[in-house]
């Protein structure tokens, strides 16, 4: 829009009066009127657009968007009904993509919050539910496989609920296809360790948050790190003698 014939040769008086009007009409459908739509009462608007609009340029600029195809108007006694043809395409962030609306950092993730909410982002936000979906899945079933294990270990605690830095850190984790695709063969390794249940010297016992606390912890125990030893007859008469 900004690098068109339009924006770029024509008074800047047309360009406030055409901003106006497309801030002005629905954004979506209502009752009334239809995405791109509006009701215009410009003898009254013209004070709102600028003090120095008349009804004569409002009048110019109609004519003119209507011969270049960007509206269409229908008059009647108590105003103008007014629809902007193509509409979406003035909702679409690449159209703004090199042009001063998209120089500073703070306008484009404007832009790009408010083009999510548009039909050209559907296929994106259906991933997004999509993969919260798939997130929320993972949780229930890391929390059930855990809170299972613990049934079996008295000794270690459940987890009663996931939130703050606890579901922060799960999903940090859930990011890592290897600890989504490990994570309840390493709760079960927990069983094969009296380390991790608390027969150590300080009685220190694995929780959840241990488990997810970061990308290695869970590996140390798939690695063997803490599995019970196994000692044999020979080690234990070497180790009496001495």
């Amino acid at each position: 829009m900004f690098e068109s014939d339009f924006w770029l040769s024509k008074p800047s008086s047309y360009k406030i009066i055409w901003l106006y009007i497309l801030g002005k009409v629905n954004h979506k459908q209502n009752g009334r009127f239809g995405r791109g739509e509006g009701f215009f009462v410009f003898e009254r608007d013209k004070y709102l657009i600028g003090n120095d609009i008349t009804s004569d340029k409002i009048k110019k600029f109609l004519k003119l968007a209507r011969n270049c195809n960007m509206i269409s108007t229908k008059r009647s006694t108590r105003g103008t009904t007014l629809k902007v043809l193509n509409y979406g395409h003035f909702q679409k962030i690449d159209n703004y993509t090199g042009t001063s609306l998209g120089t500073t950092k703070s306008t484009s993730q404007a832009l790009q919050r408010h083009d999510r909410g548009t039909p050209i982002h559907k296929n994106e936000r259906m991933k997004e539910l999509k993969n919260k979906d798939i997130y929320v899945a993972f949780e229930q079933a890391t929390l059930a496989t855990w809170n299972s294990f613990c049934d079996s270990f008295p000794v270690l605690s459940k987890v009663i609920s996931v939130s703050g830095k606890r579901r922060t850190s799960l999903k940090q984790r859930f990011e890592c296809k290897h600890y989504r695709d490990n994570i309840v063969q390493a709760i079960k390794m927990i069983g094969n360790s009296n380390f991790l249940r608390g027969r150590n010297d300080r009685e220190w016992k694995v929780s959840f948050d241990w488990l997810i606390l970061n990308d290695t912890n869970y590996l140390k125990v798939l690695e063997g790190k803490y599995k019970n030893k196994v000692t044999s007859e020979i080690d234990k008469i070497l180790k009496g003698v001495s």
